[in-house]
């Protein structure tokens, strides 16, 4: 036998994406957008760490998340968890990654992952505001473009959207492909990618699984082939679960023991003399750790002389593999096979699914057998051998704790004790079907990391030679991780609010490079704690590990790496490391005004504790004063000594900072400031001196002689310039000059302003100041003066005598309008003014034009002549010519005057307006672009439409002048007229005068008739009947009719409506009622006529069972009321309006509305009817079912000798139904339960109508020792007693109610003896002492029939203790301890003792056999085995025996459990055929 993966190229291609596919991930990705300042981690799921796996979800529980290696335990076909966390550092944003893992590694390889699931969010992990990923399909990269190293990668594209600082985890599973064990490479990788398939913006997230340790789907048989012989014998065997896991092997503090059953069943098969039987056996084993379903098709070969050929096809269906199991699928027989075959061989193909999920590829097992010939041989009778071990794996060991079967141990082995084996168990004489059944343990002496095999072979011999073997093996592993702690000393208590964190990273030692295993471990300390540590789980064991301490909180010197070995069966290794704390230092820094002086020579005092007296320190040429001593915690203080010439202005950067006082200080608190170095920074400034310097100027013919004073808003400066003078004589000539000196004054701003000297006649002329830093300024009769430090600054303030002033008056006078007309000094010696004339030929000035008390001297100005005026006059009437001449510039409007002693001259500017004609165009309809030719006299033609800027002529002198229009075809001129009143063709322009001729132009429209139906382009001609037309038709589908050119005015059109349709509208494009259009000029007026047609509504009626004549009423809002059947014709309305309707049905008594539906998708209570439409509403009713029960005793009816029997039909808890049968005939039908759901069961004319579906059919309280068999419409019943917690209800078998069946049942009971077993819920409720219940007083009315515990007293529990009170037996089976034998329940609860148990069970055992159950020699074994064991042990149903049991005593009570199980799987009917 051997097993093989089949991978299809079909599956590789159905894995390709479709042209459409790729499209949109293209564009997906054009679209997308990188992470930005997102964490990632990945994580999946490593099962050593104790785990647990839901195979629901493909999730694992929390603690089982790692990011590194994924151990050793997942198998082919297993989902394995992973999980994603993301966590965004930066704003809210939308971004794309991708999930991936290996596909295949090259070419030739296996497939490695071939399924990722979509990401879930898991909210119990994430933030509230966590939104869902949309996860893209399941891709494959194109072979050799895979993503870090693979052939090809499997993978999905993910887009995520985040708020600001938000974390979010998703869960997602990928799936080991059927061949993975068999995967190229080491282990196969599960990574994290952006986009680009890269690791920019993610890092790199890669966690990955050994493939050693995968397990691959095995498909296996056997086959046997016997010729000419009476019987043929098939031998299977079963192992369940097939492979065991101690887990974590290092966390177990149980026994570490685990358990598993092997079954050996056997058949007698009948032969066909002459002929050859054929008979196979195929078995599915599946190690994942979820549940699996295989399909199996088998073909047996064989050659009958011409060649091989196809014996037989047989096949088996989804069927249940659950995890870890091996379960056999299919037993393929031949029994007629012609003698002359040989050269048999089987090939068996699975394909396998998960849940509704199927998986790719298959597996294969072939096997082959010789004919076995016997001479027509009987071969009646055989004998099964089974030998189990030896075992293998270190440290393991095993036992056999319990048989089920009729044999014994043929090398004196002893039940549960451990052993290497091999133990050889052989079966008594079997002359049909049977089977045996050895419970086993594995037992493992400590943690390992090693895996065993147990084998178990059987071997059947038949009586006549034929024989047969079959081997089943349970396979194991323990997986321990082991811890390392990390201890961590500092030599520094910390205060009250300090803390202190340091973090490791782990490697684990590997040839070249190591592998990192954990990140970032912190430590952490808080105040007053010295020592800490931290312990790092889920470590590989045998393996050193290194550990390197990265980083710390500032303050501490890092320690040196430490490495530990950690070896099995130790579980945990330690490394230490100590960090010591390192001092403080300080420093002062001086800082000079201005940068130039030297920061070097001065002295700083650095007190605080521990420093006596102080240290002193003197600042060098970079200004650093450096204190030589380390500091501590405590407070300090840095002062700066005086030094002549400097002044101390700041003091800064300490924890407090006085500048009066000259110090700082700061604070020294370990560890947060170790190694800082403190500073305080000091700022001197030199002393700066300002001079004010006086300066007089003018013609020296003039009194020059006068006194000046300054002022200043600084204080401590005013009073300086009010104790100084600054005087000059009447011998004083222009340019002389007094200046003072002001000495010692600190840098800063200060200002100085002269008093104004305008009533001496002098002017302020200049304000200048020498400042080498340049940062002065002046502005009117002040100068602000920054000081510098050591800084000197002259300002000189000079003083021009004045002269007596004089006055210019101006003067404007317009011809042809008036105006505004604006005038400007070119070189400001004149401000800007306008002049407005109110009437022409008026000389007009104003004040803005008067210019008195002018000082002497030249003054310019400039008239700007306004757009259609023109300078006609300028002159200047000035009478004094002394200092200059007085001059005009006729050309540049403009004019120079000379003011001279106290004179007044006067200047006149005339202008005159220009004259203009305008031709402007307008038309109707507005700004047509029609361009029409205009003919003038006094400029050359030219053409204008109405969208176009009107005509303006050059300037024109005042004449007659005249202009035409050449009117285009298709239009009329309506109007042409001047804004003067004057005819175009005589136009009389006056000087300065604009004149605007207008010539209006009409243009004529059109009318456009368009025909609308709804539904769209119906083929129906509709009539029209226009007035400025001929008569026409148009269809929807047709053109729109266009009118001639029309001229404006009104018109109309009308519709003749076809039979069916409605005009449902009829509106015209400018707003006009079809019968009254109005047609505007130049218009185009589009009619519309919509019309829609009506539609139709149709009902059907559908049954479940088709055609059933059922008529069933309906109430439409659209007719009258009508019936349909399923076998009668639809039913459709009259022609409909479109809009809602509604139509509803009543639905009889025993049916149900399954669907009500309409062909548009509408509901029947809300159909929206389009035009046109014609919409069909199905209504579908399943018709309810029934069922009925004929009952008989021992195969004839009851005859009124037993009482009537009780029977219900039962939906998961809930009892929908029950019945009576009649004490005669034994016939009864079910009615409802009172307060069962009508949608599950209504009773029709007294019986039960039932919802069609999946139920449990019950016999109520079948009493001990009696047989139940039945049989249904479906076949013979299979039974299984029902309890609810420990209350016995009956015997039940599950059924299949279909549409409108009948469902009957066939139920005989054979009275005891030789019957069922009923459990110890059971005997407790059928008693007269524990009150519960009506049992008793049911015996009461037939003790004949019923059974109770009272009637049974006394019973012997064992040899030494009788029961005789019912109190007594309903406390031991109830695991209760006897305190008050006449008292139920006042004893203690023993559940927890293994005696109790078992003696509960037994006391069930020992009433069920005097009340006439079937027994068997399994049974009677252990019967008298538990009453040994109980007199053993002195049982009397009081104190404790074998709680908490230890020692001895702890094989003692796994005795007691093995046999309580034996026990209870006779009370439960599961031991004795």
């Amino acid at each position: 036998m051997w097993s093989q993966l089949i991978e299809t190229d079909a599956w590789r291609r159905w894995l390709w994406l479709p042209l459409a596919v790729m499209t949109l991930l293209m564009s997906w990705g054009a679209q997308a957008a990188f992470p930005v300042q997102i964490g990632f981690t990945l994580e999946g799921c490593r099962l050593e760490t104790g785990a647990t796996y839901d195979q629901t979800t493909f999730t694992c529980t929390d603690e089982g998340y790692v990011t590194g290696n994924l151990g050793k335990q997942w198998n082919e076909l297993d989902y394995v968890p992973h999980r994603v966390t993301l966590h965004n550092g930066n704003g809210a944003q939308t971004f794309d990654f991708i999930v991936a893992g290996d596909y295949t590694p090259n070419s030739t390889s296996t497939t490695g992952w071939d399924d990722i699931t979509a990401l879930t969010l898991n909210a119990s992990l994430s933030d509230g505001s966590c939104n869902a990923v949309v996860s893209g399909p399941v891709s494959i990269t194109p072979p050799g473009d895979g993503a870090g190293g693979a052939h090809e990668t499997i993978y999905r594209r993910i887009e995520a959207t985040m708020a600001a600082d938000e974390t979010c985890v998703y869960d997602y599973a990928q799936r080991l492909s059927l061949g993975a064990s068999e995967f190229s490479g080491s282990s196969l990788q599960s990574n994290l990618w952006n986009e680009d398939f890269e690791n920019s913006n993610i890092g790199q997230k890669r966690i990955q699984l050994p493939v050693a340790d995968i397990l691959p789907q095995e498909l296996d048989k056997d086959m046997n082939a016997q010729q000419d012989t009476v019987y043929i014998w098939n031998l299977t065997k079963e192992a369940t679960p097939s492979s065991l896991s101690f887990q974590n092997s290092c966390e177990r503090d149980d026994p570490m023991t685990e358990e598993t059953t092997i079954r050996i069943e056997w058949e007698r098969l009948p032969g066909e003399a002459g002929m050859v039987t054929i008979v196979t056996n195929i078995y599915a084993t599946n190690p994942a750790h979820l549940d699996v379903h295989v399909s199996i098709e088998d073909m047996i070969y064989g050659n009958l002389g011409g060649g091989e050929v196809l014996l037989d096809t047989a096949s088996a269906i989804d069927v249940l593999v659950p995890a870890g199991e091996t379960v056999k699928i299919l037993t393929h027989t031949i029994p007629d096979v012609d003698e002359s075959v040989f050269g048999l061989n089987d090939v068996a193909t699975a394909t396998y699914k998960i849940g509704e999920i199927e998986v790719p590829g298959q597996t294969q097992a072939i096997a082959s057998a010789d004919v076995q010939p016997s001479g027509n041989e009987v071969d009646a009778t055989a004998v099964i051998t089974d030998v189990e071990g030896p075992i293998t794996g270190l440290g393991y060991m095993f036992s056999v704790d319990s048989v089920d079967g009729s044999g014994g141990f043929t090398d004196g082995y002893t039940l549960g004790s451990m052993t290497a084996g091999p133990v050889t168990w052989e079966s008594s004489q079997q002359s049909g079907n049977g089977y045996v059944e050895f419970v086993k343990t594995i037992y493992l002496d400590e943690p390992r990391d090693s895996n065993g095999e147990l084998p178990d072979t059987a071997t059947l011999l038949a009586s006549n030679g034929y024989t047969a073997e079959k081997n089943a093996s349970v396979s194991f592993a323990d997986y321990p991780l082991v811890e390392l702690t990390i201890h961590k000393a500092i030599d520094l208590e910390l205060d009250e609010g300090e803390s202190a964190s340091f973090y490791f990273d782990v490697y684990k030692v590997m040839e070249g490079e190591d592998e990192l295993v954990a990140d970032n471990v912190e430590i952490g300390f808080g105040p007053g704690e010295l020592n800490n540590q931290v312990t790092l789980g889920n470590l590989d064991p045998n393996e050193t590990y290194r550990v390197v301490e990265v980083s710390g909180s500032d303050g501490f010197v890092l320690d040196d790496e430490q490495q530990a070995s950690i070896l099995l069966p130790i579980c945990g290794g330690d490394v230490y490391f100590v960090n010591e704390a390192e001092p403080a230092s300080a420093k002062a820094v001086k800082v000079t005004v201005p940068e130039s002086e030297s920061p070097a020579g001065f002295e700083f005092l650095l007190t605080g504790p521990g420093l006596d007296g102080g240290v002193l320190a003197v600042s060098n040429e970079a200004g650093d004063a450096v204190f030589p001593v380390d500091l501590f915690e405590g407070v300090y203080t840095i002062t700066e000594q005086p030094r002549d010439g400097w002044e101390l202005t700041g003091v800064s950067d300490g924890e407090t900072n006085n500048l009066e006082g000259g110090f700082c200080t700061f604070t020294v608190n370990l560890p947060e400031s170790a190694d800082y170095e403190f500073f305080c920074t000091f700022e001197n400034t030199r002393l700066a001196a300002l001079i004010i310097t006086k300066v007089v100027e003018g013609n020296n013919a003039l009194n020059l002689a006068g006194n000046f004073d300054f002022d200043s808003s600084v204080g401590s400066l005013d009073a300086l310039l009010d104790a100084e003078s600054w005087s000059f004589g009447p011998a004083a000539l222009s340019g002389d000059s007094v200046s003072h000196t002001f000495l010692d004054l600190s840098p800063g701003s200060y200002d100085v302003s002269e008093v104004d000297p305008v009533l001496s006649l002098f002017s302020l002329t200049d304000i200048s100041c020498n400042d080498p830093s340049g940062d002065s300024t002046t502005g009117g009769f002040t100068a602000n003066i920054e000081l510098a430090a050591g800084e000197t600054v002259e300002c000189t303030f000079t003083n021009t005598k004045l002269a007596a002033p004089g006055n210019l008056i101006i003067y404007k006078t317009t011809i042809g309008d008036i105006g505004s007309f604006d005038y400007v000094s070119g070189d400001d010696s004149l401000p800007p003014f306008s002049i407005a004339t109110l009437s022409e030929g008026v000389d007009t000035t104003g004040p803005q034009a008067t210019f008195l008390s002018l000082e002497e001297g030249i003054y310019n100005l400039n008239e700007i002549v306004p757009p259609g005026w023109d300078l006609t006059g300028l002159r200047c009437e000035d009478d004094t010519a002394i200092f200059g001449e007085t001059t005009v510039d006729f050309d540049t409007a403009s004019i120079s005057v000379s003011i001279d002693n106290a004179e007044t001259v006067e200047c006149y500017f005339e202008n005159t307006r220009h004259s203009f004609i305008i031709v402007d165009k307008v038309t109707d309809p507005a700004q047509d672009p029609q361009l029409f030719d205009f003919l003038p006299d006094y400029a050359d033609p030219f053409s204008l439409a109405d969208e176009t800027d009107p005509h303006m002529s050059g300037p024109l002198t005042a004449g007659v002048y005249s202009v035409s229009e050449n009117v285009p075809e298709g239009w009329d001129q309506t109007d042409a007229y001047c804004s003067d009143g004057s005819d175009p063709g005589s136009i009389s322009l006056q000087a300065g005068e604009t004149v605007t001729c207008t010539f209006e132009n009409t243009k004529r429209g059109y009318i456009i008739v368009d025909k609308v139906t709804d539904p769209a382009l119906d083929p129906q001609l509709f009539d029209f009947l226009p007035d400025y037309a001929d008569p026409f038709s148009l269809a929807d589908e047709t053109d729109p009719h266009m009118s001639a050119p029309l001229v404006p005015g009104g018109y109309s059109v009308s519709e003749s409506v076809p039979e069916g349709w409605d005009l449902t509208d009829a509106y015209c494009s400018d707003g006009s009622d079809p019968s009254s259009i109005s047609l505007q000029a130049g218009e185009t007026v589009t009619c519309t006529f919509e019309n829609t047609k009506r539609g139709y509504i149709i009902v059907d009626k559908v049954t479940d069972p088709a055609l059933d004549p059922q008529l069933f009423d309906f109430l439409p809002d659209y007719a009258d009321p009508f019936s349909l059947a399923d076998e009668t014709d639809p039913h459709m309305s009259a022609p409909l309006v479109p809009g809602g309707y509604s139509v509803s049905e009543s639905v009889p008594d025993g049916w149900d509305l399954t669907d009500a539906y309409c062909s548009d998708g509408s509901d029947p209570g809300s159909i929206s009817l389009q035009p046109g439409e014609t919409v069909t509403c199905t209504f579908e009713n399943t018709k309810r079912g029934m069922a009925d029960v004929l009952k008989t005793v021992s195969g004839v009816a009851p005859n009124g000798v037993y009482p009537a029997f009780d029977f219900q039909i039962r939906s998961g808890s809930t009892v929908v139904a029950s019945a009576t049968t009649d004490p005669v005939t034994g016939y009864a039908s079910f009615s409802c339960e009172v307060d069962v759901n009508s949608d599950l069961c209504v009773d029709v004319e007294g019986m039960a109508k039932l919802l069609p579906g999946d139920y449990a059919f019950c016999e109520l309280d079948v009493q001990p020792g009696w047989l139940v068999t039945g049989s249904s419409n479906d076949g013979p019943l299979i039974w299984y007693s029902l309890s609810v917690g420990e209350d016995y209800i009956g015997e039940c078998a599950n059924f299949t109610l279909s549409v409108a069946e009948t469902e009957s049942f066939n139920v005989d009971n054979t009275p005891p003896p030789g019957g069922n077993a009923r459990t110890i819920g059971f005997w407790k409720n059928w008693t007269s002492c524990d009150g519960k219940g009506n049992q008793y007083d049911r015996w009461l009315t037939d003790p004949e029939y019923y059974d109770v515990l009272d009637e049974f007293l006394p019973v012997a529990l064992h040899p030494e203790m009788l029961i005789e009170d019912c109190a007594v037996g309903v406390d031991i089976l109830d695991k209760r301890d006897v305190a008050n034998p006449a008292e139920v329940g006042d004893g203690r609860k023993k559940a927890g003792d293994a005696a109790y148990g078992m003696a509960a069970q037994l006391m069930a055992v020992q009433l069920n056999i005097e009340a006439g159950a079937g027994t068997c020699p399994a049974l009677m074994d252990a019967k008298l085995a538990a009453e040994a064991l109980l007199v053993s042990i002195g049982f009397d149903g009081t104190g404790d025996y074998l709680k908490k049991a230890k020692g001895p005593n702890a094989t003692v009570a796994q005795e007691a459990n093995t046999l309580a199980g034996i026990l209870d799987s006779y009370n439960n009917n599961l031991l004795c055929p």
